[in-house]
């Protein structure tokens, strides 16, 4: 995957997951009558257990959808925008790539989520529990005729972006370009399914309201 932009942010905004849990009723004793226990109270439904970190010089999103076409992945969709304080805002579409292009942004902070959709999730596919599992980052070199391969794991992960979060559904995961660099990355996202792991890879550019390669 390719990403072109100021600095990679995917965001995924995730939360906490709660779990209701259910009071025994207390017994009263009225000569020989019990009261009747209490019916347990319903439990809520599961929400994200893990947030992406957002930053407050965030000026953007980018977004991007897996599917399936048949009984194969693909990049469905994605898409990316931006809003300036004063000056509007802007967006754009790139479809059945997984690249975000981010070179046109301004300087500041980019959120950037990949969300499994229903028919992909439907179908068993999970993202990893963690988050440097689901996603790997690697500068694609200018002038280089081969991109590198990104390299799961924390130690591999690039400093110009956050830690990316998966949501406790495993639907999503999401993390934050800072957009101090104009450089290319290559980046995988991994996902397990019914014949076991798989990887894909799109491009992010990065951009900072300068020219990129």
């Amino acid at each position: 995957m390719y990403i072109q932009s100021k600095t990679l942010v995917l965001a995924l905004g995730a939360a906490i997951l709660l779990a209701g849990c259910s009071k025994p009723a207390e017994q009263a004793s009225v000569e020989t009558t019990t009261a009747p226990a209490a019916t347990p109270a319903a439990l809520p439904a599961p929400e994200p257990m893990v947030a992406a970190t957002t930053t407050n010089t965030q000026i953007g999103t980018a977004g991007i959808a897996i599917g399936l076409k048949g009984s194969s992945l693909v990049f469905a969709s994605a898409g990316e925008g931006f809003c300036v304080t004063g000056g509007g805002c802007q967006s754009g579409i790139t479809l059945n790539t997984g690249d975000v292009d981010l070179s046109s942004f301004p300087p500041g902070d980019v959120l950037i989520t990949v969300t499994l959709g229903d028919d992909a999730y439907g179908a068993g596919y999970r993202l990893p529990t963690d988050g440097y599992q689901a996603v790997a980052l690697a500068i694609d070199p200018p002038g280089d005729p081969t991109a590198p391969a990104p390299v799961f794991g924390q130690s591999n992960w690039p400093a110009a972006f956050l830690a990316p979060a998966v949501s406790a559904d495993q639907k999503s995961v999401s993390w934050t370009d800072l957009e101090s660099d104009q450089n290319v990355y290559e980046y995988s996202i991994a996902l397990d399914g019914p014949s076991g792991r798989v990887v894909m890879d799109p491009k992010i550019q990065n951009g900072g309201g300068t020219s990129n390669k």
